[in-house]
């Protein structure tokens, strides 16, 4: 696989992470496990079919947020391209609130319009790289829905940069004191606009930052990383693993994962 990463307009950078845009050339299915990461995500496939429990998805979808070990299988010769949002920011672009897609996935085209979903497909068969990105730029700007609560805005924005930035370190308390709010308020931002409460979401962030540091500095012990990533004791790390990936550490291997590894750590 391929793949190759593509940043929004200026004015999308708050709400997109990135687009990007892979080529694939499996000639027989290929089988692959994808983790919680925090985010939802627009994927097109042209020339490629993917298969959740033996279902074959739609080509054009929305991902919602991963709780569990997705295990999903893929065959064919073709090129996808993919809107990864940041974790608050898709229902600004569809107005569903984020918990009604948890574990899903559901057709694009009952919340994007038909016209911008041809226009992607169009772009990938002639491979219009720019026409993709430029287009795609366009048509979210005009989709965007600011909320005409900016004072939640503030809040949502301030609590998952916080948290990003604390990870494991996260004070719930402190956080609902600094935005003065009630627990029970952020818990239900957080169901609306991300899909589950903020200590679940901290558990994915802290879980995705030990990916990180064991696919990437590689520490001299599980009980070094376990420290480092912030958990208590490597028990609950390995079992916070195994609950997000369906194996342990030890048995973590990238070369496991044909598909996956290209997108751990974007």
């Amino acid at each position: 696989m391929e793949l190759k990463i593509f940043a929004p307009s200026l004015q999308l950078r708050s709400f997109i992470k990135c687009y990007y845009v892979c080529e694939s050339h499996y000639t027989e299915y290929v089988k692959d496990v994808f983790f919680p990461d925090g985010s939802v995500e627009v994927v097109f496939h042209a020339g490629t079919d993917f298969y959740r429990d033996d279902e074959k998805e739609c080509w054009a979808k929305v991902i919602g947020q991963i709780t569990q070990p997705l295990t999903m299988k893929a065959i064919g010769e073709g090129k996808s391209f993919g809107i990864w949002f940041l974790p608050h920011t898709f229902s600004l672009f569809s107005g569903i609130s984020m918990n009604e897609l948890n574990d899903k996935t559901i057709p694009l085209d009952t919340i994007f319009s038909q016209a911008f979903i041809d226009l992607v497909k169009n772009c990938l068969l002639e491979n219009d790289v720019n026409g993709l990105v430029e287009g795609t730029n366009i048509y979210l700007s005009r989709r965007l829905n600011i909320s005409s609560n900016p004072v939640k805005e503030k809040i949502v924005e301030h609590a998952i940069q916080y948290i990003l930035t604390k990870k494991a370190g996260t004070d719930l308390d402190k956080l609902v004191k600094d935005c003065n709010i009630s627990n029970r308020y952020l818990q239900k931002i957080f169901i609306e606009r991300i899909g589950f409460s903020p200590k679940f979401f901290i558990r994915i962030v802290r879980f995705q930052y030990a990916l990180h540091l064991l696919t990437g500095c590689r520490p001299d012990s599980l009980t070094a990383l376990t420290y480092l990533a912030g958990y208590y004791d490597q028990a609950h790390f390995i079992r916070d693993f195994k609950e997000f990936t369906g194996s342990a550490p030890s048995q973590f291997h990238l070369a496991k994962h044909p598909i996956n590894q290209h997108f751990l750590g974007l």
